[in-house]
């Protein structure tokens, strides 16, 4: 199944909000607001999808903790940004 254009946008500016914050980790609500602002009228549902696009690829990976979900970029996605 090929992407849209518009989910491709989406997941790269998950995939750089996380890189220019790596090492550390950012809470899934920073996440959201960063990304929703850079993407222009992204919807809740399409989030969700390029965020569950990017873990089930392995390009991020996600940590549930006591204060919600954090997110951090893995090499795969770092990769995946130099190419695309």
């Amino acid at each position: 199944m090929s992407k849209t254009t518009r989910q491709i946008v989406a997941e790269k500016a998950l995939l750089r909000c996380l890189e220019e914050a790596a090492p550390y980790l950012v809470k899934e609500e920073h996440l959201r607001d960063s990304v929703t602002e850079a993407v222009h009228r992204l919807s809740t549902s399409e989030f969700d999808a390029a965020l569950e696009a990017i873990d089930r690829a392995r390009r991020a990976a996600c940590i549930d903790t006591e204060t919600g979900r954090q997110w951090q970029i893995l090499d795969a996605g770092i990769l995946w940004l130099r190419t695309h």
